[in-house]
This record gives structure tokens, C-alpha cells and sequence, in this order.
């Protein structure tokens, strides 16, 4: 009995193992998208530079506004694609989408805002003087839905020549966004950073519940070096107004500021206005 049992068991046939099939499924593509405004105008063009050359670090996909010279203030001699194909020539692998802007650049660019991850826009334009910005700048950083640019400042930092990028902490929620952003720029373009608080000087304005610069910057310190470990910021305190914390720091590639104005999108708090009409280098405002 035991023999045939075993004759048996040899004699069967073979049963396959089990088997799971596993369908890959492809991680999703995220691509970067950059939206930039230009008018053809000397600030236009150099909103233009700076968002291309910053997609090309990124790996960004470019969106290009262009402001259609049958509206607004925009000279009638001035070439359809002025300055774009300048620009871009030295781009060529860089994917761009060109598109004519219609009467209301602040509509388009806030739309334009919705899809993408970074708004450029120059601080003024042709039917702006040589001081201040241009009517459309706050509007669209306030009402933008992702963090916006505007360009604006010295030669050396409109082409970040300095190597810093300088981040305002104020020792606010907005901070963490801040710092963020400061790290990930950083470590793209192998900068250096620079971190500042300002307080407002002894007077009718003065806060006494206001975090010390002390505290705010090693707290600032403490995150950044969470962030990126390899950082090692420089930090620096003023007690000044806002106007005077906008220019305090020159020798900067870009200026990081967090928005902390509330209520409607229509307006921006006054450090961040203050840094958008007289910072000397591009100023990066952070939505968080």
C-alpha cells in the first residue's frame, strides 16, 4: 500500500505555483510652470531674463504673457515680439508658451496664477515713470495664488552675481513658508543666505510684546538647519522702519518675504509693499 501510495504521488502532476500579477502604474509627472508678464518695456524684458533663466535652473516649463500693444500705453513702434526671441534664443531647450495678453494684465496674470507655481512680473512698464511700480504690481501679488516675483533692483542682482538670497523672518507663521522656499533656492543655486529681522524703532509704533531678533533669528537658524544642514546662514538684526529694512541689505540675488496682510486679497502689509517699491534686488513674495 505504502509503495503505490508513493507511485502515485510520483505519478501526479505537477501543480504551478500561485501566482500575483502586479500592474505598474507610473508615478505621476509634476511639472513646474512659471508665468511671466512683459510689455516689451526695459522691466519687462528683464522680468522675461530672470523667469527664463529660472525655469532653466528649476526645470520649469515657461508661460509668457505678452502684453497685445492695442491696449494700454504701449508705443505703436514697439515690435509684436520684442525682446522674446532675444531672450529665448539662448534658451532652446527650455519649453515656452507664448500668448497674447488681453486689456487687463492683473486678470490675466492672476488666472495665469491659478495654474502655476511661480508669477514674474517686472516693477513697472511703459506706461509707468522711472519711480515707484507700475499699477498692476500690487494688485497681482495680492490677489496671485501661488508666490510671486517682481523684478526689480541692481545689474548684479537681476543676474545673481551676488551668490546670497536674503530672507526676511519675522517670527510669524509665514516663516515656515519663508525658510522653505529660502532652502530649496539656496540649495538650487549653491547661494548663500542671508537671514534678517527688523524691529521697529523705540517710539509711538513700538510692539513690547514683539519677539526679540534674538529669539526670531536662532528659531529661524533652528528650522533652516532642519531644512538644509548644510546652510549656514548669516543672521542680522536692524531696528529701523520698513522703508529703511528694504534696502538694508543690497548684495543680494533675491529678497524672501512672507505676506502677512489678512482679510481680502487686496492689499499687502507694509513690509512687503515697503520691499516690492525699494528693494534693490528681485523681491520673492511667499503665499502661504
Amino acid at each position: 500500500m505504502a509503495q503505490a501510495h508513493a507511485a502515485a504521488t510520483l505519478n501526479a502532476p505537477a501543480v504551478a505555483p500561485r501566482t500575483t500579477r502586479v500592474t505598474a502604474v507610473a508615478a505621476p509627472v509634476v511639472t513646474k510652470r512659471i508665468a511671466v508678464g512683459t510689455d516689451g518695456s526695459y522691466w519687462g524684458d528683464a522680468a522675461l531674463g530672470w523667469a527664463a533663466r529660472h525655469a532653466c535652473v528649476v526645470g520649469a516649463e515657461l508661460d509668457v504673457h505678452q502684453a497685445d500693444p492695442r491696449f494700454g500705453d504701449i508705443p505703436a513702434d514697439i515690435p509684436a515680439d520684442a525682446g522674446i526671441g532675444a531672450t529665448l534664443r539662448s534658451m532652446p531647450m527650455l519649453p515656452v508658451r507664448i500668448q497674447r495678453s488681453g486689456p487687463d494684465p492683473v486678470g490675466t496674470l492672476v488666472a495665469a496664477s491659478k495654474r502655476a507655481d511661480l508669477v514674474v512680473l517686472g516693477c513697472r512698464g511703459y506706461h509707468h515713470g522711472s519711480l515707484g511700480v507700475g499699477r498692476s504690481v500690487v494688485p497681482v501679488v495680492a490677489r496671485a495664488q501661488c508666490d510671486t516675483v517682481v523684478v526689480r533692483g541692481l545689474p548684479s542682482s537681476l543676474h545673481g552675481r551676488t551668490r546670497w538670497i536674503t530672507a526676511m523672518v519675522r517670527g510669524t507663521l509665514s516663516d515656515v513658508s519663508v525658510l522653505a522656499r529660502t532652502a530649496k533656492l539656496a540649495t538650487s543655486l549653491q547661494s548663500k543666505v542671508r537671514l534678517v529681522h527688523v524691529t521697529p524703532p523705540p517710539g509711538p509704533r513700538w510692539l513690547p510684546e514683539q519677539l526679540s531678533s534674538t529669539t526670531v533669528l536662532d528659531r529661524a537658524e533652528a528650522q533652516l538647519s532642519t531644512l538644509a544642514p548644510k546652510l549656514i546662514p548669516e543672521l542680522r538684526s536692524f531696528s529701523c522702519q520698513p522703508l529703511e529694512s528694504a534696502v538694508a541689505c543690497p548684495d543680494t540675488d533675491l529678497l524672501v518675504i512672507g505676506d502677512t496682510s489678512r482679510g481680502e486679497r487686496t492689499q499687502i502689509d507694509p513690509m512687503t509693499k515697503a520691499a516690492v517699491y525699494h528693494s534693490r534686488s528681485p523681491v520673492l513674495v511667499v503665499r502661504h
